[in-house]
């Protein structure tokens, strides 16, 4: 069945406004529909009213749409120019050191940041040698900024002798560590790398990356086998351990 009349309101109510009017009629009166002058005007009134309440409410929401606009607006230009003055109140009380500044102002102290406590372990070490014979030692951690990293290198012969662990400088921001003092003659090297921040706190050292420099590689993973394992005799038991 079709609609008889319109769903929305502007619909229905121009809808309205043209059945009033034609039932109306024109100078020769209402049509002969069954409804009675009385009945018509009193629709008629209904409809005016709702035509004027209409335009009022689209009228206020017009208005009401500026006027939050215009409230936002006035809401960030404040905040902005509030938000500078307390970055001065902060400055101010840096400069003095009088604690009482933030009481005298009514707003909380900034918070202070909190340290970094823990550093993380570099992770995936790798080599690779140049045809010169130079050891890239590269590794991967995701820090913040200003960490720096420490490695350390010490020498794997094939009777799987460690030699000492030695500093060697730090690597690069890149994660890279260039020694252009490997010597021939080792069965290899290897080096193994820390995080250390900003406020001194240092990771422990990661795993090590192996530079073989000319060993058979089955000679080269037994060497380093019982290289770890002879480390892993030193190590003292985890509950001791400071």
């Amino acid at each position: 069945m079709a609609n008889r009349k319109p769903r929305t309101e502007q619909a229905y109510i121009a809808w309205a406004r043209a059945r009033v009017n034609q039932w109306a009629g024109g100078q020769s009166g209402p049509p002969d529909i069954g409804l009675t002058p009385e009945q018509i005007g009193e629709a008629d009134t209904k409809v005016t009213d709702l035509e004027n309440k209409f335009t009022n409410m689209v009228n206020l929401r017009t208005s009401a749409e500026t006027a939050t606009g215009q409230k936002d607006a006035s809401l960030a230009d404040t905040d902005s120019y509030i938000s500078g003055m307390i970055d001065i109140i902060d400055g101010y009380a840096k400069s003095t050191g009088n604690p009482q500044v933030y009481a005298l102002a009514g707003i909380a102290a900034p918070k202070k940041p909190s340290a970094r406590t823990v550093a993380p372990v570099p992770v995936d070490p790798r080599t690779t040698i140049t045809p010169g014979g130079t050891v890239i030692f590269a590794f991967s951690v995701v820090t913040g900024g200003g960490a720096v990293y420490p490695v350390q290198r010490r020498a794997i012969t094939l009777d799987g002798f460690n030699g000492p662990w030695i500093d060697m400088g730090f690597a690069t921001s890149l994660k890279r560590f260039t020694d252009n003092n490997a010597q021939a003659g080792m069965a290899g090297y290897a080096y193994r790398a820390a995080t250390r921040l900003t406020n001194g706190v240092q990771s422990e050292w990661s795993d090590w990356g192996v530079a073989n420099l000319g060993a058979e590689p089955q000679q080269m993973e037994r060497a380093l086998a019982m290289a770890k394992a002879a480390e892993d005799e030193q190590e003292p038991p985890a509950a001791l351990a400071s």
